[in-house]
């Protein structure tokens, strides 16, 4: 089997394992720790297939998800982001470089405006008295998806 299509199978499982966040954030607002725990367990098989299974690379990509999970867990402090927002940011970290986990972050905050006035205007037009609750793991799924799309796709990322 060639490197690219370990790559492929990695970032495929990556892949779906967002679409699940999707699906599952936005029927019951949860992120689920078996989701994220997938996508932590197959991040191993994608830097062997990108040739970043060093002790060096994959010391890098360790720092670069707990410097991500204590950033973001200043938003979760502040009830900004829920405890399974943070997780999902942190193991899609585990995945990529710190300029591409950056992106992560910028494309995060785009989908999450969208998709918060999306919610917002749906909360307003239903007239509903509860409390708004945004599927903010949306967002970070899009993000993460950006993310896979660019390496494909614009070879001038990462």
């Amino acid at each position: 089997m060639e490197y690219l299509d370990l790559e492929l199978i990695a970032l495929s499982g990556l892949a779906l394992g967002l679409f699940v966040s999707i699906y599952t954030d936005l029927k019951s607002r949860m992120l689920y720790n078996k989701v994220n725990i997938l996508i932590a367990i197959l991040a191993p098989l994608f830097w062997y297939a990108t040739g970043t299974f060093t002790l060096s690379a994959v010391g890098i990509h360790f720092l670069i998800a707990i410097a991500t999970f204590l950033f973001f867990c200043i938003f979760f402090a502040l009830g900004q982001m829920g405890g399974g927002d943070v997780k999902l940011l942190s193991v899609i970290a585990l995945w990529f470089s710190f300029q591409e986990v950056f992106n992560l972050a910028f494309y995060t905050a785009i989908y999450g405006a969208i998709v918060t006035i999306v919610f917002w205007l749906r909360h307003k037009l239903l007239k509903q008295k509860d409390k708004l609750r945004v599927p903010y793991g949306v967002a970070i799924a899009f993000a993460g998806l950006t993310i896979i799309g660019e390496r494909f796709f614009n070879h001038f990322s990462g």
